[in-house]
């Protein structure tokens, strides 16, 4: 995988606790999310292409994951994100045609009815 960072719509650092990843960073492109850093193995490296994510989950909390992608077939996918975490949802969101569509399903029942009765 070559280094294309230069053509990322976005790139921060970030850690998957559960990899044991370091010096981590995540990288978002048309098509797919980047996921490059070193573990104890030694290099890693991951293509998620973006029509594999069924679900992006936005967590504002201080510790722990804060951004983690849900995959179609495949365990979940936790990061932590060093910034702007909220901003990545809705970025893989936009690219995968999903906006304001996703974040209405995401509302619980009653919402939703008031929000038709309006």
């Amino acid at each position: 995988m070559a280094d294309l960072s230069a053509d990322a719509l976005l790139s921060t650092p970030c850690r998957v606790p559960e990899l044991g990843l370091r010096r981590g960073r995540l990288q978002l492109f048309p098509d797919a999310v980047h996921l490059t850093g070193w573990t104890l193995k030694g290099r890693y490296r991951r293509r998620i292409p973006l029509h594999t994510i069924e679900r992006v989950e936005w967590l504002p909390v201080a510790e722990g994951a804060n951004l983690v992608l849900h995959l179609c077939e495949e365990a979940p996918v936790n990061l932590v994100l060093k910034k702007a975490a909220g901003t990545w949802k809705f970025e893989i969101q936009a690219l995968l045609g999903a906006g304001a569509d996703t974040l209405n399903k995401t509302l619980p029942e009653e919402a939703k009815k008031k929000d038709l009765a309006a």
